[in-house]
């Protein structure tokens, strides 16, 4: 029985293209890599040093979209990093207007940059941050003690009756946040 396959087999020719093939492959990957590229990336924010008595009304954003330049190995590395670094923002370095319980801040994005380009890679250099300028509004921060109400309405089938009248355990909770909203909780 014969073999309708063609073994093929290459020869020593076709053995120095491939591996040359390899190899050109290689130092085109080298050379890429060896440039500077300028990138967007997303990175997590961290917000630190908010006071005890308040709390935010707003909700702050957790990324932020940078602009961000480097060699390409750096980048490459920076990419598939496992946990990239967040960047601390401090609260208690933002100008802080107060009326009444509220207070309101705010950071620029270049005040931003300084920071962002301590937390990120020593290879990669933060160029602009993309986001406007970022708001945050507080509030102090209330605590109320709010009874639990039953909203529960029981039909008892005939033939049945009950027993003991509806209770609640516990028959209320503590509850905590921003105090405007707190203070309207009845």
């Amino acid at each position: 029985m014969t073999s309708r396959f063609v073994k093929f087999k290459p020869t020593r020719g076709q053995y120095i293209f491939i591996g040359c093939l390899i190899l050109s492959f290689f130092f085109w990957t080298l050379n890429k890599l060896s440039q500077t590229y300028v990138v967007q990336r997303t990175y997590p924010v961290s917000y630190t040093k908010i006071k005890d008595n308040q709390v935010f009304l707003n909700k702050p954003p957790k990324e932020l979209d940078l602009e961000i330049q480097g060699y390409g190995f750096s980048l490459l590395i920076d990419q598939y990093r496992d946990k990239k670094d967040s960047i601390k923002i401090d609260l208690s370095k933002l100008p802080l207007k107060t009326y009444g319980n509220k207070s309101f801040a705010y950071s620029s994005p270049n005040a931003l940059l300084f920071s962002a380009n301590r937390k990120i890679s020593r290879n990669v250099k933060v160029l602009k941050i993309l986001s406007d300028t970022l708001f945050f509004r507080f509030d102090l921060r209330g605590e109320k003690v709010v009874p639990i109400k039953s909203n529960i309405t029981a039909r008892v089938p005939a033939g049945f009756a009950i027993r003991d009248s509806n209770s609640l355990s516990p028959n209320s909770t503590k509850i905590s946040g921003p105090k405007s909203i707190i203070d309207s909780i009845l």
